[in-house]
């Protein structure tokens, strides 16, 4: 067949594509639509041989240029009346065709030059009628051939909306190419669902990222792996398949190992980058080549995937030099011959990890340390022994305390006295700076640090107004420049950045016993984890110098309760951070971990608990088999409000804390006393609702903490602090009192006496030592005829129990004088006394309790009234015996 032969049969099957695309539309089927179809196509080959006269058809057929022909006074616009060879093998094996048509409709008779497909097209218009589209052998030019991320923009583009634009439209802007015309007909092929050019390495696209600019532009053509249009299919495939990954992708291709990253390598590679863009990889990462040589090797010969972890790696970015840690999975790629041609880097740093895992380790070794100490003396050594070993978070470290912070003394005047600032300081050690160094003083008068040419007495007294932590770093000046030193062998033997100056309160928080200078590494940022280090530091030695101030008991118990404290800090931070792990090692460390824990549907099913959580409630594993309502293993009192809690998590999404009660009895046994503590278990909850994608709650994660050892502990020390108010009031009372008051052994030793108590018995204090010491005490005050009958009662009351209320004498004499008459009265002191007794656990008497009142007036004025009675009475009966008295003269009648 000949070549117009070729090119009509060409032009046919255009004539028919583009009957199809354009026949979409539904239509009733009517005579008069058949009439006019028939008229088209009676149209098209007429219009066939007039394009067969243009004379170009074989020569076209022979052109490798992209060509197209359009009949602009075609009925239909922009129909395609031919498509040469060339263009009809780029359309099937690159582009959408319906997508390619459709941009045709586009050009007009006015078009000069467009682009498609990453592509300029030159329009030529021949006879007012054909016209003629021919793509240049050459790409659309997108970017400049810098090496750069950014590469410098060009002239803007100005489009239209039939798809023409001007010469000068060409632009190295991905912003600017999303409203060019060839991107129109990239979102019109994804919009038609067709097939979407998506190799960038081949074409450029308008999607292209900077990072991808500069992979395109890169010259490569200077190095081992050649021009980017010279890339094998397998390389080109694993460069779009990591620029294409949102997460770290290196490339690592052929013996030379040329380096190709994405995007999300940039952050990552600091000042490396974009240095590190196709160089060889032995040369850029050598500061840590020699630890991987041998597993690129492995992957390399033996075609397996390996992974290291928390490799460590130093890199300046942020402004400087930092520590790193990075974990690596290297996944071999396998050429068509079978062998590893290039490794794929997945990596991701866990900095993060590493140093929160390490200053917790840390802590723990601290804590350790100090749990056996028993004066404030030994906990100092013991801290800064383990802060020895922090080399790679502490420089180094000052501690200055008070001499006589050891004396319990020192802290009983503290706490009732405000503090003061004359105090001095003594270095008691110091890690990484000897003595003598500028930065370490031996001691320093915080009265005195105005004066004090030392600035760290001037910071400590800056801590000390404050109360808080105060932080020194060089970025802001406020680090004096002899405390900004490197110490070798200690954080990489880097100059310091940072210096906290911590304020060690003692246990009344009135005076400050110590102060710890704790710089900090240069190679790790100052942020919230570096701030909770610091703090956990400070909250170590305050907590551990408090409780050795405590009673004996109290201090045991708080130490105690201070390991499980922090075992469960532990628990539950390792908690938080195996929940992003292997699904068994979650359920092991939920099976031996002692928090509840579990999972509720909205229904009440339980879906997971551990051993734990059974031992908190008291439920059984049958009762959660046979769906029993957890409601009824909660305490009566509180089932409302955990109900309340339990609806709003259900109804409005949300997590909640609530400490409640369950019916299970709580008890322990006080190791120290013995004593069983009971009372009601107590537990801390914490629940939050787990989403699925479309919003409904899938069930509830929650976990129990039993608390019940805190409340009690909590409950006793409001009990505590009730009691001692009461005996201060007590006290204040007993004071005031005009009457005796008295609190006895069963053997008469005095507990607590008053002073009305000597006021009233007639004795002084040193009188009463004195009668103590010879064996009499305040028997000896009583009078000599009332001993016998007041020493009976008082055995029954010391001995059985027998409440005492009767009258005695005592010897001091009995004066009083009537303010009405002047009248002078004395008498014998007689005095009521009333005292029950204390019964013991053991039903013995342990202690008596007593007052007594000066009743002499009273008896003065009964023995007063009586003798007046007396009198009265007498006078009656010698008046009645007058009266009755014989005449002895009678009268006679």
């Amino acid at each position: 067949m000949s070549g117009d032969g070729l090119a009509m049969t060409r032009l046919m099957a255009g004539d028919e594509h583009s009957s199809k695309k354009r026949a979409r539309p539904t239509m009733s089927p009517s005579d008069d639509s058949q009439e006019k179809t028939t008229t088209t196509l009676a149209m098209r080959c007429h219009n066939d041989v007039a394009l067969h006269d243009l004379g170009l058809l074989h020569f076209l057929d022979h052109d490798s240029r992209l060509t197209l022909i359009i009949d602009t006074c075609d009925i239909v616009p922009g129909h395609i009346a031919y498509r040469n060879p060339a263009l009809d093998r780029w359309l099937s094996s690159t582009w959408n065709t319906p997508a390619f048509a459709d941009w045709a409709t586009t050009l007009t008779q006015d078009s000069t030059t467009a682009s498609y497909g990453g592509k300029r097209w030159t329009c030529t218009l021949q006879q007012k009628r054909w016209l003629i589209a021919c793509a240049a052998d050459e790409t659309l030019p997108s970017t400049t051939t810098t090496s750069e991320p950014t590469p410098p923009p060009s002239n803007k583009v100005q489009g239209s909306a039939d798809g023409t634009i001007s010469q000068n439209s060409y632009t190295s802007s991905s912003d600017s190419r999303r409203h060019s015309v060839a991107s129109s007909s990239w979102r019109t092929m994804s919009e038609d669902g067709g097939s979407r050019f998506l190799d960038w390495t081949q074409a450029p696209s308008p999607a292209m990222s900077a990072h991808m600019h500069l992979v395109r532009n890169f010259h490569w053509h200077q190095g081992p792996l050649g021009s980017i249009q010279s890339w094998s299919d397998a390389l080109r495939q694993n460069v779009l398949s990591i620029m294409a990954n949102p997460d770290p992708r290196l490339l690592l291709w052929g013996e030379e190992h040329i380096m190709i990253y994405n995007e999300s390598c940039i952050s990552m590679f600091g000042a490396r980058h974009p240095q590190a863009m196709g160089s060889r990889a032995e040369e850029t990462w050598s500061d840590i080549w020699s630890e991987m040589r041998h597993m690129i090797k492995y992957v390399e010969v033996e075609g397996r995937g390996t992974r290291l972890n928390k490799l460590p790696l130093v890199m300046t970015r942020n402004g400087y030099t930092e520590d790193t840690f990075w974990s690596f999975n290297l996944i071999p790629v396998v050429g068509p011959q079978g062998t590893t041609i290039g490794i794929v880097d997945e990596f991701s740093e866990v900095t993060e990890q590493v140093v929160i895992d390490r200053r917790r380790d840390a802590i723990v070794k601290i804590n350790k340390g100090i749990a056996r100490v028993n004066s404030t003396k030994e906990l100092w050594f013991e801290f800064l022994e383990g802060l020895e070993g922090c080399r790679d978070d502490v420089p180094y470290a000052l501690l200055h305390t008070v001499p006589n912070a050891g004396n319990p003394s020192f802290h009983d005047s503290s706490s009732t006295s405000s503090m003061s600032a004359s105090q001095r300081y003594s270095l008691e050690g110091s890690i990484g700076l000897a003595n003598g160094h500028p930065a370490v003083p031996l001691s320093f008068d915080l009265a005195d640090c105005a004066n004090d040419k030392d600035p760290l007495a001037r910071i400590c007294h800056k801590a000390w107004k404050s109360g808080d932590v105060v932080v020194l770093q060089a970025k802001d000046g406020t680090l004096p420049e002899c405390m900004a030193v490197a110490v070798a062998d200690r954080a990489s033997g880097d100059k310091v950045q940072t210096v906290c100056v911590i304020p060690l309160p003692d246990i009344s928080g009135d005076h400050v016993m110590a102060f710890l200078t704790l710089a900090l590494t240069p190679r790790r940022p100052y942020d919230s984890e570096a701030a909770i280090f610091a703090y956990y530091l400070r909250d170590i030695l305050v907590k551990s110098a408090s409780a050795i101030f405590l009673p004996e008991e109290h201090r045991r118990a708080r130490q105690k309760f201070e390991q499980v404290e922090a075992s469960l800090a532990q628990q539950l931070r390792a908690t938080t951070l195996e929940t992003e792990r292997l699904e068994s090692r979650f359920a092991r460390m939920a099976h031996l971990a002692p928090v509840g824990m579990y999972a509720i549907t909205p229904d009440s099913r339980t879906t997971f608990y551990n051993q734990a959580y059974l031992d908190i409630t008291g439920i059984t594993e049958q009762a959660i088999e046979a769906r029993t309502d957890p409601l009824e293993y909660l305490h009566t009192d509180d089932r409302e409000k955990v109900m309340s809690a339990w609806i709003v998590c259900l109804e409005d999404k949300q997590s909640f804390t609530l400490e409640y009660r369950i019916s299970k009895e709580w008890s322990q046994t006080d190791p120290i006393s013995g004593e069983t503590m009971t009372g009601d278990t107590w537990v801390l909850a914490t629940a939050a609702p787990e989403l699925d994608d479309d919003g409904n709650i899938i069930h509830v994660q929650g976990w129990l903490l039993d608390i019940s050892g805190q409340k009690y502990h909590e409950k006793s020390r409001i009990q505590q602090i009730e009691n001692e108010q009461s005996e201060d009031r007590f006290a204040r009372m007993a004071a005031e009192a005009p009457m005796g008051m008295y609190l006895l052994k069963p053997t008469g030793q005095p507990l607590y006496l008053n002073d009305a108590y000597f006021d009233i018995i007639g004795f002084t204090r040193e009188e009463f030592e004195e009668a103590e010491r010879r064996g009499l005490g305040w028997a000896d005050q009583i009078h000599e005829e009332d001993r016998g009958f007041v020493g009976e009662a008082w055995l029954a009351l010391a001995q059985e129990g027998v409440p005492l209320n009767l009258h005695y004498r005592v010897k001091k004499p009995w004066n009083y004088i009537d303010e009405a008459t002047g009248t002078q009265m004395t008498g014998e002191t007689w005095l009521q006394s009333t005292a029950f007794s204390e019964i013991g656990h053991d039903g013995q008497v342990v202690a008596v309790q007593g007052f007594v009142f000066d009743v002499s007036l009273k008896k003065f004025s009964e023995r007063l009234l009586s003798e007046r009675l007396e009198d009265a009475l007498e006078h009656k009966r010698q008046a009645d015996r007058f009266m009755f008295v014989p005449d002895p003269y009678p009268l006679c009648d």
